[in-house]
């Protein structure tokens, strides 16, 4: 019989409430197979596991397109790699 407080009230609540992309990681070079489902319809969930060479992507929506997710995905994979591949033989900092 309590009155909601304002804040539940507030569409900004709602709407922070909504997850539109729902993502989490598993890194291990023994698993091979993972994954989970978007949080809403509207969503994807996107798991992804971060190994010694790789990186691996397991995309879900119910009809957004993982096609075009995948491919996002691998192309800032791919600019990541190409801004950081001059570092790799570039002396270690010191602190």
């Amino acid at each position: 019989g309590e009155q909601v407080p304002e804040i539940y009230q507030d569409p900004a609540f709602t709407y922070s409430s909504t997850w539109f992309v729902s993502s989490s990681q598993l890194s291990s070079e023994y698993f091979n197979g993972y994954g989970w489902s978007q949080v809403i319809d509207e969503g994807w969930g996107i798991a992804y596991m971060i190994n010694e060479n790789s990186i691996q992507f397991n995309i879900v929506s119910k009809g957004l397109g993982c096609d075009r997710m995948s491919f996002y995905l691998a192309e800032a994979a791919s600019d990541c790699r190409d801004l950081m591949l001059p570092t790799l033989g570039a002396e270690k900092s010191k602190l």
